[in-house]
């Protein structure tokens, strides 16, 4: 809830172009909502996004520029010793 205003603020997009953020947290609580126990999803798939996001933290931290794939291959190395 806005406290200055006293609305509820809601995340959707009115009129305009679709908002891929709003289909992923869409598709996030879908994925919550038909949860199974004792099943474990395979997030295999979002590794390439956190690659992508570590560069971006690292890149800031020291000034320049990393590379997402050398971050990728850090975050393979570790899955397959697990």
């Amino acid at each position: 809830m806005n406290c200055l205003s006293g609305r509820i603020e809601l995340l959707e997009r009115q009129g305009g172009w679709p908002s891929a953020a709003i289909e992923q947290l869409d598709y996030f609580a879908e994925k919550i909502r038909r949860f199974t126990p004792g099943f474990l999803p395979d997030y295999t798939e979002h590794l390439q996004h956190v690659a992508v996001i570590e560069a971006a933290y690292e890149s800031d931290r020291l000034g320049t520029s990393c590379r997402p794939d050398e971050f990728l291959k850090l975050i393979q190395e570790t899955k397959e010793e697990e």
